[in-house]
């Protein structure tokens, strides 16, 4: 008998209570407890190595773990990550916590419907859509969807909610909406058309960005705040239109600024050419991202700031004057330009560089031009020194047409060595030469 409950003994002292965090697998699905105490826990998708869900997927209401039964009342944000044969889902009533957006059917692109028992009390489907259970919020259109119908209760799009949908090819936005929320069409490939309400006040960052069938975007006056690349990387957006009633922006030739043109925020993406105003002080997060066809372009000395981002990815440019108004130049203002062969920079002090502001950039390859006696301090500065540098440039004037450069073949060539010191044309030796002429500069091999 004293062996007996010795035994019971250590069988009970293996026995662990799951703690909050714990993971658990149940037929191939993963849960993480939330509360032991409240027997709760999240819904991970599928168990690592296990077959992800496909075809219709019910969301299981309660889950067992040997004889403790929870409540699935979470979804975890990448649940359904990848799922490329999920047609359906259904969510539980149990259901009070969702991750975000289109991230959680990312990839998903054979999904057509989300329902929502009737009796969830915090969400609920409608045209197999999911919304707040009041349908004020839209958040998230599965993404084989090819046509939508927004109810008019819906007063904001939320963040993602549209995010990938490459199937549909217009969006009808009601005039209850307020709000359209970060990244809500980002990515929606197929949309040739997006009427706004004069209803809007709000457009995300990022909310229409990748939009790449989008050729013309008009904002309409009730609109006072445009997010940070909102309609950035849309590459056949041709023009931004703006209502004259609207207090906040502005749009000239196709471009979109604030209302008084002294900042730049978007440059619609098939721009192939662009000329500053000489209002313009600063130019916006993302204002050229995506701008693939401009091959040059001169900031003029009106301008004292470049945001991030805001050439990111210009595969097609070139050549990019800086001028000695801007001091610093911060993180992946030039990240993906991998098309530059030339910067002229007349900053007599090295601008301050932020993180991969040339990522992706062989910035061996490009010629670095200054201002004549100030290659010493680009020599020593961190990633500028890193370029071909060549001291060829006059002091920027603050104005006048005393700074204009010839650039056809009437203007007189100048050849340097690879250390940038200028050589007698007449003289020269074979090997690898820079060539100037006007305001192009070319490497040039003499046999």
């Amino acid at each position: 008998m004293k062996k007996f409950l010795l035994l019971f003994m250590a069988v009970l002292t293996l026995v662990v209570t799951a703690r909050a965090g714990d993971r658990f697998t149940v037929d191939n699905l993963s849960y993480t407890v939330i509360s032991e105490e409240n027997k709760t826990v999240i819904f991970n998708g599928a168990a690592s190595g296990a077959e992800k869900p496909k075809g219709k997927f019910i969301i299981p209401q309660i889950v067992a773990n040997g004889s403790t039964r929870y409540m699935v009342t979470q979804i975890d944000t990448y649940a359904f990550d990848g799922c490329e044969d999920l047609t359906s889902v259904t969510i539980p009533s149990t259901v009070t916590t969702l991750g975000i957006g289109n991230n959680l059917f990312s990839n998903c692109q054979n999904l057509s419907e989300i329902i929502v028992a009737e009796d969830n009390a915090t969400f609920s489907s409608f045209n197999g859509m999911l919304f707040d259970k009041n349908k004020k919020t839209l958040l998230c259109c599965p993404r084989a969807k090819e046509s939508v119908e927004i109810p008019n209760s819906v007063t904001e799009i939320g963040f993602s909610a549209f995010l990938g949908c490459s199937s549909l090819t217009s969006v009808t936005i009601p005039n209850s909406v307020i709000k359209i929320g970060m990244d809500a069409f980002s990515g929606c490939s197929g949309v040739t058309s997006v009427t706004i309400p004069n209803s809007v006040t709000e457009i995300g960052s990022t909310a229409f960005s990748r939009c790449s069938s989008l050729t013309s975007f008009t904002i309409p006056g009730s609109v006072t705040l445009v997010g940070a690349g909102a309609l950035s990387n849309c590459s056949r957006l041709e023009e931004i239109i703006v209502a004259e009633d609207n207090s906040n922006y502005c749009s000239l030739d196709g471009v979109l600024y604030n209302k008084n043109q002294t900042t730049l925020r978007q440059v619609p993406g098939a721009k192939k050419s662009y000329e500053f105003p000489n209002s313009v002080t600063e130019i916006g997060m993302y204002a050229f991202s995506g701008c693939s066809g401009l091959n040059s372009v001169t900031i003029p000395n009106s301008v004292t700031k470049i945001s991030t981002s805001a050439f990111r990815g210009c595969t097609g440019l070139t050549s990019v004057t800086i001028p000695n108004s801007v001091t610093i130049i911060p993180s992946d203002a030039f990240s993906g330009c991998s098309g530059l062969t030339s910067i002229y920079c007349y900053a007599i002090n090295p601008p301050a560089l932020g993180s991969h502001v040339f990522n992706n950039v062989n910035i061996s390859n490009v010629i670095l031009h200054v201002v004549k006696g100030c290659e010493t301090a680009y020599q020593e500065a961190n990633t500028w020194k890193e370029f071909f540098i060549m001291a060829d440039l006059n002091p920027q004037p603050e104005s006048g047409i005393e700074g204009i450069m010839a650039d056809g073949s009437d203007a007189p060539a100048e050849y340097y060595n690879l250390n940038g010191v200028r050589v007698n044309a007449d003289n020269l030796t074979p090997g690898l030469y820079i060539k100037r002429q006007g305001g192009k500069a070319t490497k040039v091999l003499v046999k």
